[in-house]
């Protein structure tokens, strides 16, 4: 309507029934190497799988989560979470706001725009320590082609975070006792890293 440039995901028709196709192939392989190597226990990796993907591919999920992520992080002036148009979008069809960038390893866009990697750096690890420290909700897919650094005009540099298909809620134990990993590792303390 008002000439908006937009980001279009788009689900092959045979996805899902391959992904289903895949997890029976998986389950079975995963038997197979349970009864080869009992000590390996495995099967935890296929109901892991047989949750996960079905979100994954839920491309509705996905705007939602992206919904909260921003939300939850609008504090962050750095972090740009691209808007998801519900109107124009259906579970095999993603529509969102486009998002200028280039991925977050490519090294060279960042030395000729002046970016300053040790700031990428610091930013990312603000927004994954809040995420899981203090927010328990993780993304769950942080490679680089899901990530984009970009130079606003005022000269700031933003992290575009994208595909919010896979996020973790992480309880409040397993962030405490993670929490606890992270200081003994920092402060040396042979008692607490046992």
């Amino acid at each position: 309507e008002n000439n908006e440039k937009v980001a279009v995901k788009v689900q092959h028709r045979r996805v899902y029934k391959n992904s289903r196709t895949d997890i029976n192939t998986m389950e079975f392989l995963v038997k197979v190497a349970d009864k080869i190597f009992p000590e390996f226990k495995l099967m935890w990796l296929v109901e892991e799988v047989k949750k996960n993907l079905p979100q994954e591919l839920d491309f509705i999920l996905e705007a939602k989560n992206a919904d909260r992520l921003a939300e939850m992080f609008k504090h962050l002036k750095f972090l740009k979470v691209p808007k998801m148009y519900y109107e124009y979008s259906t579970p095999r069809l993603l529509t969102m706001e486009f998002c200028e960038g280039e991925h977050i390893d490519d090294i060279d866009f960042m030395i000729k725009n002046n970016i300053d990697r040790h700031d990428v750096c610091r930013k990312m690890g603000r927004l994954y320590s809040e995420m899981i420290f203090l927010n328990g909700y993780l993304h769950s897919d942080p490679h680089p082609g899901n990530v984009l650094v970009n130079k606003k005009e005022n000269g700031e540099v933003e992290i575009v975070l994208l595909d919010h298909g896979l996020y973790l809620d992480i309880d409040d134990r397993f962030r405490g006792l993670y929490a606890d990993l992270w200081l003994a590792l920092l402060a040396p303390d042979p008692d607490k890293l046992r």
